[in-house]
């Protein structure tokens, strides 16, 4: 390829899978391409103070959504018709996407792009031009976008970890009021079925101010999960905007949250983060870092599919108690103290 070719990386699902997407965009050659990344809107508004210079298409791919996902009659016809144009008019030398759905495979393929490079399941290798090794054992997302770069760059690709530039975020009012230590807490996650009980958190929260003397910012769920914590912060933002959420992560010194987009996102900017997991896979989808923190039912339920939430996974959360995870999140937050 001639440098400087355009290049369309495609991560049209949620936030958290969209920020460890950000591994590529770093690890990529400085000059090599000109890439355009291809996100939901709102993923495109968070990232453009990091990536300036990355250029953005946004899109509402129906195969992407949590629900209704397979229900084609339901899906943005007019948005994904207007994305295809846009993405065949840019007229892409080169398409890859390190995500393992065959559907991603066949919008590059129908795109017309000359080079698509993806990891081929369940045939899409047909779809493709280059196929990026799957690998035997599980692995995290931000190794399958590695594998991606690595099977399209000739040399010069480097493995660096997903990035948003902290101070690329104005901090809130309402999170400068705040002493430090804060504590973020979010109570939010893209499908309710993966909100950790409010009762629990409530009592990990109340036990981490006492022991550690963290000041405390609850952010609730869009549908106000989350308002029983609300007579223990010291400040309770409804609303935020997508920039209104990565300004308050980045000023927190630690956050706390379910198995969702927004512990991805503190953990790109830097900030120590502990994640409460249902029956998805950490080994796959844990935020990125080593100030990072695991807490999960052991052993789980055998976990249903991942995008269709039932008994077993309610089991995952509502039998992860509080006095089972909190010596692992006590160790967390001492060794922070410690390094601090």
């Amino acid at each position: 390829m001639s440098e400087g070719e355009k290049l369309l990386i495609t991560e049209i699902w949620g936030l958290g899978d969209a920020i460890l997407m950000t591994a590529l965009l770093r690890s990529l050659p400085v000059g090599a391409y000109q890439p355009f990344v291809m996100v939901k809107p709102h993923v495109a508004e968070l990232l453009r103070p990091s990536y300036p210079d990355i250029q953005t298409i946004p899109c509402r791919s129906g195969w992407s959504a949590f629900n209704s996902r397979y229900n084609i009659w339901k899906w943005d016809w007019p948005d994904i018709l207007a994305t295809y144009r846009r993405v065949r008019s840019e007229r892409f030398a080169l398409a890859v996407s390190g995500r393992r759905d065959p559907r991603d495979h066949l919008f590059m393929f129908a795109s017309r792009i000359p080079i698509r490079c993806g990891i081929s399941i369940r045939r899409s290798g047909v779809l493709l031009t280059h196929t990026a090794d799957g690998g035997q054992e599980p692995r995290h997302r931000v190794e399958d976008w590695w594998v991606v770069g690595e099977r399209i760059v000739d040399s010069g690709f480097s493995r660096r970890p997903p990035w948003l530039d902290r101070a690329a975020y104005t901090e809130e009012d309402a999170v400068a009021a705040v002493h430090p230590p804060r504590l973020v807490v979010h109570l939010g996650a893209g499908q309710p079925i993966k909100r950790w009980p409010e009762s629990f958190m409530k009592e990990i929260v109340g036990r981490l101010r006492c022991d550690f003397g963290y000041n405390t910012i609850i952010i609730p769920d869009e549908d106000g999960y989350g308002s029983a914590l609300r007579p223990i912060a010291d400040a309770y933002l409804e609303r935020l905007s997508i920039k209104g959420l990565a300004s308050v992560l980045a000023g927190a010194d630690l956050f706390i949250g379910n198995d969702s987009g927004p512990g991805h996102v503190a953990a790109a900017l830097g900030t120590p983060v502990i994640s409460i997991f249902g029956s998805a896979l950490p080994v796959w989808f844990r935020p990125y870092g080593d100030q990072t923190c695991v807490v999960k039912l052991e052993p789980a339920p055998s976990p249903p599919r991942f995008d269709q939430g039932g008994e077993k996974e309610r089991r995952c959360l509502t039998e992860l108690e509080p006095n089972a995870v909190y010596p692992t999140i006590a160790e967390f937050a001492q060794r922070l103290r410690v390094e601090v």
